[in-house]
């Protein structure tokens, strides 16, 4: 993911839509280690522990096909890691490089 770091994050909403934003859906299923299956990235889902996950490169959204779990790169990552919304949304923007909020570097 690009080491950019841009000072116009100034709060976790604008922060959550760069995370949606910025992330390539492509790069976060390579980091992942998951592989394209057809049109479709495709890997195995942690919470269903048999699903199979696809991820649109058009809506930037997953899809479990057996648990029916979905949503956007930020709740792939909190399925597939097991962590809260705000780790996985810092963890992501710490990838990408979006400044985080002051706050959080304090």
């Amino acid at each position: 993911m690009a080491a950019i770091v841009r000072a116009d994050s100034n709060t976790w909403q604008d922060v959550t839509a760069r995370v949606k934003h910025d992330i390539p859906p492509r790069q976060l299923f390579e980091m992942l280690g998951w592989r394209k299956r057809g049109r479709r990235d495709c890997g195995l889902c942690k919470g269903s522990s048999r699903g199979t996950i696809s991820f649109s490169d058009s809506t930037g959204l997953w899809h479990c096909h057996r648990c029916h779990q979905g949503g956007s790169v930020i709740d792939l990552i909190m399925c597939a890691h097991g962590v809260k919304f705000l780790e996985a949304l810092t963890w992501l923007a710490t990838q990408a490089g979006i400044r985080l909020p002051a706050t959080a570097r304090s």
